[in-house]
Parts: structure tokens; sequence; C-alpha cells
């Protein structure tokens, strides 16, 4: 889809229809009004049983500036490409649907993306705990991101977060992997593949999103599949091909396990978010160790 002169920026969430949408649509709506650029917002409607616009005609959200286009695949790659597809504007703004945002949020993010020349700049994300929260979990605080100060190298390349310029997408031909939709990751992917291609990411640290975790994400089980997944995907973007290639992955991969499970038990009696952060590092090693056996990726969403 050519460029419209008219949209500057295109806010893209895809939804499984979750209530949050709601919340999510009403500040950035806010956010980008306050800016003063023209903008749409695109959502892709992955539930399958067309539930983002009940959502949003329910709390009077259906602005003129909104696009809901239907997706249903249950493939966050699928959904995410849909709304770029459909994405008009220059530069196009990632947030998720169980997010909020502040008034400055996207002004910080255009501030960031034209001082720094980049071709992607990401913001930090706050992670609020529900009542109920496992406290290890709680204390390890693993949802929050931070892709680091400005002028440094980005921590966290994520859509969490994110604004990037269309030509990474129409000029360089990105997507979002779909092999990757169902077990997470195809954001850290695309970005990658975009360093790769010479592409820069810088940071946007005043742009501050908020996220609402869900107590069903706050179980150890889950945290430890997600970091399995985290380690893996890494693995299959980062490993050289070859069988030494893989040994030398899986046995360095190996020892960086242990010796982050060592310092984690070591830091949990004296600092314990540090401990519990280790730890989470510890399970993304061993996650890192499964790809050079060829496991499959566990299926997430």
């Amino acid at each position: 889809m050519p460029a419209s002169s008219r949209i500057q920026i295109s806010i893209l969430i895809a939804s499984i229809g979750r209530a949050t949408l709601a919340r999510t649509v009403a500040t950035v709506h806010a956010s980008a009004r306050q800016l003063g650029l023209p903008f749409e917002i695109v959502i892709a409607d992955d539930s399958g049983e067309d539930r983002v616009a009940g959502i949003l005609r329910s709390k009077g959200l259906l602005h003129p500036e909104v696009v809901i286009v239907a997706s249903g695949t249950r493939n966050i790659s699928v959904a995410r490409n849909l709304t770029v597809e459909h994405a008009r504007g220059e530069t196009l703004a990632f947030v998720d649907d169980d997010e909020w945002v502040g008034p400055d949020w996207l002004h910080a993010l255009v501030r960031a993306l034209n001082a720094s020349g980049a071709d992607a700049v990401f913001g930090p994300v706050t992670a609020h705990y529900p009542e109920g929260a496992n406290r290890f979990i709680v204390w390890g605080d693993p949802f929050t991101k931070s892709p680091g100060p400005t002028g440094e190298p980005v921590r966290y390349a994520s859509t969490a977060n994110c604004l990037v310029r269309r030509r990474v997408f129409f000029d360089l031909g990105l997507r979002f992997d779909p092999a990757l939709g169902r077990s997470g990751g195809e954001d850290a992917d695309l970005f990658r593949r975009l360093q790769k291609m010479g592409g820069t990411l810088a940071s946007a640290p005043e742009a501050r999103i908020d996220e609402e975790i869900a107590l069903a994400r706050c179980r150890p089980r889950d945290l430890w599949r997600r970091s399995l997944r985290k380690g893996q995907t890494f693995a299959r973007r980062e490993m050289s091909p070859g069988l030494w290639s893989r040994m030398r992955f899986f046995v360095g991969s190996l020892l960086r396990a242990m010796l982050t499970l060592a310092a984690s038990i070591a830091l949990l009696s004296l600092r314990r978010q540090n401990g519990m952060r280790m730890l989470v590092k510890s399970w993304v090693n061993v996650g890192k160790m499964r790809e050079p056996l060829r496991l499959p990726l566990n299926a997430y969403y």
C-alpha cells in the first residue's frame, strides 16, 4: 500500500480481544491527538470471534481514526504483518493490547526517532502485577523491559513499545516470521535481521508505557516456558550452521546456565530481585541449549 500524504503515524495493535484493549486504544488515541499529527490506529482482530469491534463499541472508542482488520489465525506474526500491510503512515508505532500510555508517549517516540536518525526506537515498559501473583516473580520483575539509556546499544528490542520507519517494511521488505508466531520472539528476530541489513536501533527512555500482567502469566511454569522459548529463539538467530558450531554453542550455553544458576542461588539470600533475575537468565541459557539439539519450539500463543 503506498504511503499516504495525509497519515503521518500508524499505531498498530495485534489483539486477541482482551478487555484491556479499551484502555490501550483510549490512551494511545489521546496521546496521538495531543501530538497533533494525522494518525490512524490499525488493529488486527486475532480473536477469531470479532471481539475487537464489540469491545471498542461498548466503550465509545470506535473513532474515525480506528481501522479494524480481521486476522483470526492466532498467530501473532501474521496479525502484526496484517497491520503493517494496512498502515498508511510514514512511521509505524507498535503497542500491545494489555498496555496503556501517557499523554506524551508518542511525542517522546517521535522526538527520539528524529534526534537519533535511527530506523527504529524503543521505549521502556513498566509491568504491573495483580494481587495474588507469585511473589518470586514479582521480586524478579521479568516483564519490565528497558531498552537502555540514550546513546548506548539497545538492550531490548520489542514491539511492546516502539516506533519504526516505514522504509523498514516497504523498502527493505522485512516482515515478522510466521514460524515464530505461536512461540514468540518474532519481534526480536525482525529487529535483529534489520541490524544485519545495516539498520540502526536507538532508545527512547522518555517514551514510557505501562503493562498489566495477567495472573495466568505469573506462574513459575509459565515463566519457565517463556524463558526457554526466549533462549531458543535467540539461538536460532545467532547460532552458526554446522555440527561443530552447534556443539560449541551447546557447551557454551551449558556453562552459562550453570554459572547463572549458581549466581542466582548465592544472590537470592542477599538481593532477591537480582537473584530471581539471574535465575531467569539461567533458564534462558537452558533454552539456548535446545536449539543445537533441534528440539521443537514451545508454542505460547
